[in-house]
């Protein structure tokens, strides 16, 4: 039944009517997104039902009063998030948290293996690619070379408790492929490796993050379907002489991916 169903004919069809009836629909709409947005950083980001991810959430009656809403609006909420993927709704036995994603924290340059390693999650980076080959000249000029000078190209598969997550391809100075050849490409503090290859420490990176979607050569190699949603980050390595070393690709599924970093006011 509509929301002006119940009232006189005349009544439903004025003008204040319509706006009043488009204000409370309007307004529980944002009360479904209000409590979206806190589950879901309740679920993600906090210790009280993060803590029970594999366990069921609390009731929809407990939610309501939590929230201070109706039950409607949270069945609402959790199903936009069951559309998400983040919780799993299942018959006579409740909610369920689904969802654990790799966070990584930009504020200072180092590899996601490295933070989410420390935190008890598995993650592993398999070469798929390792070749010179001569440097087209957009990378040339990232890397101050000349325009066909060698580069190393490095493609690596990430996975995070055994799922694929990401896929790098990493190009750098092919002055640095003796040595860096000769260390584990698997190594989760890639760029330590760069370290050791460049024979100085790295300095800092130049970062561009932005939202794509997954095409059909990369679907398959990260298990998601084609037009999933995927990170890019764009990284430009440069060690303390003021020499960049690396630039890379890297495409991370948005599913399974967040960034923390800390922002100064001044």
């Amino acid at each position: 039944m509509s929301a002006c169903a119940f009232l006189p004919a005349a009544e439903a069809t004025s003008p204040s009517v319509r706006r009043l009836s488009t204000t409370r629909s309007m307004k529980r709409r944002d009360s479904v997104r209000a409590v979206r947005d806190v589950l879901r950083y309740e679920l993600l980001h906090q210790g009280d039902h993060a803590s029970r991810s594999a366990g069921a959430l609390p009731s929809e009656s407990e939610l309501a009063l939590d929230h201070a809403t109706s039950r409607n609006v949270i069945r609402l909420a959790l199903l936009a998030l069951q559309q998400e993927g983040i919780v799993e709704r299942v018959q006579g036995a409740g909610t369920f948290g689904l969802t654990a994603k790799a966070r990584q924290n930009q504020s200072r340059l180092a590899g996601l293996a490295t933070g989410l390693g420390s935190r008890g999650h598995l993650v592993a980076h398999e070469p798929q690619l390792v070749e010179l080959r001569p440097a087209p000249t957009a990378v040339a000029a990232a890397l101050d070379l000349l325009a066909g000078e060698e580069v190393l190209v490095v493609e690596r598969k990430g996975s995070f408790d055994g799922t694929p997550y990401c896929l790098s391809t990493r190009y750098l100075p092919g002055r640095l492929a003796p040595r860096l050849l000769a260390l584990d490409l698997t190594t989760p503090d890639w760029y330590a490796a760069i370290e050791a290859a460049a024979g100085m420490p790295v300095s800092g990176a130049r970062l561009l993050t932005e939202a794509t979607l997954a095409d059909d050569l990369l679907a398959p190699e990260l298990g998601v379907t084609v037009g999933s949603p995927v990170m890019l980050l764009q990284r430009t390595v440069f060690t303390v002489d003021d020499r960049p070393v690396e630039l890379s690709f890297t495409r991370v599924r948005g599913d399974l991916y967040e960034i923390e970093t800390w922002l100064e006011r001044h």
